[in-house]
């Protein structure tokens, strides 16, 4: 699962990295090219990139294609995707199941399409539970991964009471009269205790892992009580699955849950969208008032489409970014250079303490309609609050 500080460790690399992204997998997966289509794709880029360099860097820069090709030769990848980082002293290599955008770059770490597929598509919690047992997953880039099982142990140690003389354990469930009344009530007793202890091991695990939004799929007797046991902050972050998943597969679990994840994350984004085009208060619509605004830090979220990307001029010496086509910089005079918005972005949100929401489908559509870009003020909580 990609973390944010596994992006910002990757930023923080020392140049020159080589930073290549490839589709791996063919479209029908029963046949094996002679030849892989993304190291085809790969070996042309990269003559094309080493004839644009200094002789210096195009021998450093060929060193370390060298060291890709060889990695991606004669391999049968699971993997639908790969992100590479490279230097003499770096090796990362991050497999991903969802298709990105084939690239090659030396120089800075290039972390924009990593930056937007972590956005983009948010990691959730998955609990899977029946009455015998809860199972915890995270959620991320296509990728389930179990984290931790809970058996639903009932303890009957404490029953044998004076009411209920010198009964066994074995017979209380046999019992007639009053007796079968106090015995379920003792069983709905110890799975009201069972949801409460998945509940705080849920939000646990997703405050752990950095996991956006939990859902519970299971019988609506257990999954029903356990939404309420949840501690305020996640109320809103907790959705239902009424279906009894509990004996499937992780496979077939993320075959039937990821259209339900997916439905989820649009409607949510769609959501955030319309309320940032439909207020006046604490709100920007303007791309250049939302990029100047961010870097005097009085942005507290950026919203953005997938898609949407600007060309930028920024300055060397002080950092400044924006698409005025001055020549030097209205600050500080320093020279400017050309740069993509996607390109400076993480970088913008982390020297400003902004975070981002990255949107895609109808509600990318929606956003670009308007500019493509917006944000909310700091200042808009206070609104809020008060």
């Amino acid at each position: 699962m990609l973390r944010v500080e596994q992006l910002k460790k990757i930023a923080a690399l020392p140049s020159p990295i080589l930073s290549v992204y490839l589709n791996t997998r063919t479209e029908n997966a029963s046949r094996h090219p002679r030849v892989q289509a993304c190291l085809a794709w790969f070996k042309k880029e990269a003559a094309a990139m080493s004839q644009s360099l200094l002789p210096r860097d195009a021998e450093r820069f060929l060193e370390e294609a060298r060291r890709v090709e060889g990695f991606l030769r004669d391999r049968h990848p699971g993997e639908k995707a790969l992100a590479i980082f490279t230097s003499p002293k770096t090796w990362m290599v991050y497999p991903l199941q969802i298709a990105l955008e084939n690239e090659i770059s030396w120089g800075h770490p290039a972390i924009g399409q990593l930056f937007r597929l972590h956005h983009e598509h948010k990691s959730c919690c998955i609990v899977a539970l029946d009455h015998h047992a809860a199972r915890f997953f995270s959620y991320s880039l296509g990728v389930l991964t179990e984290l931790a099982k809970k058996q639903f142990e009932v303890d009957s140690s404490q029953w044998k009471k004076k009411s209920l003389g010198h009964l066994t354990s074995g017979r209380i469930q046999k019992m007639r009269g009053p007796y079968p009344d106090r015995f379920d009530h003792r069983v709905e007793v110890q799975y009201a205790r069972l949801c409460r202890e998945t509940a705080e091991q849920a939000a646990a695990l997703s405050k752990q892992h950095g996991l956006a939004h939990i859902f519970l799929a299971g019988p609506d007797r257990l999954i029903g009580p356990m939404q309420t046991q949840f501690p305020p902050a996640f109320v809103e972050a907790v959705s239902l699955v009424p279906e009894d998943l509990g004996n499937f597969s992780a496979k077939e679990l993320l075959q039937r849950l990821e259209p339900i994840i997916t439905d989820h994350e649009q409607k949510r984004q769609m959501a955030a969208v319309t309320r940032l085009l439909s207020t006046d208060k604490g709100a920007i619509a303007d791309v250049d008032e939302t990029l100047a605004q961010l870097q005097n830090g009085t942005v507290r979220t950026v919203i953005v489409s997938r898609e949407f990307d600007l060309d930028l001029r920024q300055c060397r010496k002080c950092g400044l970014a924006s698409r005025a086509a001055d020549p030097v910089c209205a600050v500080c005079a320093g020279e400017l250079r050309k740069a993509a918005l996607g390109e400076l972005l993480p970088a913008l949100l982390a020297a400003n303490n902004a975070e981002v929401e990255i949107v895609s489908g109808e509600a990318a559509r929606t956003l670009e309609r308007a500019g493509g870009m917006g944000g909310w003020l700091r200042q808009a909580k206070r609104i809020a609050a008060s």
